[in-house]
């Protein structure tokens, strides 16, 4: 699971507590990366993960965003 930055999840209209759960490179060069999630309250008892079968109503998303912005997400370590 991915949680996206507040400019991206701002930018295309996300939920608060959004989470991707399918990631995907585009393009030829890998220009653009295909993120798909919702919000997934319920976790499952015996993992103790979220239940990517239920996501709250309405919460579903699909975007895609430029691979500078995915990369943009994960600050440089020293």
């Amino acid at each position: 699971m991915l949680f996206v930055s507040d400019e991206i999840r701002v930018a295309h209209g996300l939920p608060d507590n959004w989470q991707a759960w399918h990631i995907e490179a585009l393009g030829d060069q890998g220009t653009h990366v295909k993120l798909k999630g919702g919000v997934y309250r319920h976790i499952k008892p015996r993992t103790k993960r979220p239940d990517y079968k239920k996501p709250e109503p309405h919460s579903e998303r699909e975007i895609v965003i430029t691979i500078a912005e995915y990369r943009a997400m994960f600050p440089k370590s020293p």
